[in-house]
């Protein structure tokens, strides 16, 4: 039988910006939530109690990583619950306490379920929906229309503009290095040019989001084994 695994919060906020990053489950207790509101990067909020139903989802994901308060029964057993289902689960070893204690980001305030961005490789949308997947505290839809249609769309979908990258970046309590030096490299011709690379490359249709994604999440890569050095 497959058993959990235990992740520590330096090597998680690591695996966040990676390919095959792992869905995280916020499953603290309303109490817990109530002291401290604040919210991991990419977490979804989910009562422990009522995951039967979440595991197909769960499965989504190559990796599951269970957050609780303190990091001791709540989420060990909700790890070993989803492992015996097959999903391959861990928990994060101290739980909030611990990264908040390794001064690490946290989410905070609300965020949008839904997002209304233009179909358009411009830079800017192009961080700012990354940063949408790696740091929302659920898991949040961008919607792409044409660019003259995005203030139309938004009350049919019930949905926000998505505002620049720098805006959501406020969210969080605290800056990331890794992150700020991407936010950096947004702002230069070189990440234009890249954007306008893989959408010519890959074509409308095509999926150029998934490549400019996956050079940002490499540079972050990079940048964090710098600034660990």
């Amino acid at each position: 039988m497959a058993q959990p695994f235990s992740i520590a919060e330096l090597v998680l906020i690591q695996w966040l910006f990676q390919p095959g990053a792992p869905r995280l489950l916020d499953i603290r207790i309303a109490e817990d939530r109530a002291l401290d509101p604040g919210a991991l990067p990419a977490s979804i909020a989910l009562p422990f109690d009522d995951l039967t139903g979440r595991i197909d989802a769960a499965k989504a994901r190559a990796s599951v990583v269970v957050v609780c308060q303190g990091g001791l029964k709540l989420s060990q057993a909700t790890a070993a619950r989803l492992a015996e289902r097959g999903v391959a689960a861990g928990f994060l070893a101290g739980g909030l306490a611990a990264w908040r204690g390794a001064a690490l980001p946290l989410w905070q305030g609300e965020a949008a379920a839904r997002w209304i961005a233009p179909w358009t490789p411009e830079p800017q949308t192009c961080v700012a929906r990354w940063l949408v997947q790696r740091l929302l505290p659920h898991a949040s839809e961008v919607i792409l229309v044409a660019p003259d249609q995005i203030d139309a769309a938004t009350k049919p979908f019930g949905a926000t503009v998505l505002p620049p990258p720098d805006e959501l970046f406020r969210n969080l309590d605290r800056a990331l290095p890794q992150l700020t030096y991407a936010l950096d490299f947004a702002e230069s011709a070189g990440f234009a040019a890249l954007c306008e690379g893989h959408a010519a490359r890959l074509g409308p249709q095509g999926h150029w989001f998934d490549a400019i994604a996956g050079d940002l999440d490499a540079l972050v890569a990079r940048r964090a084994v710098e600034h660990v050095a």
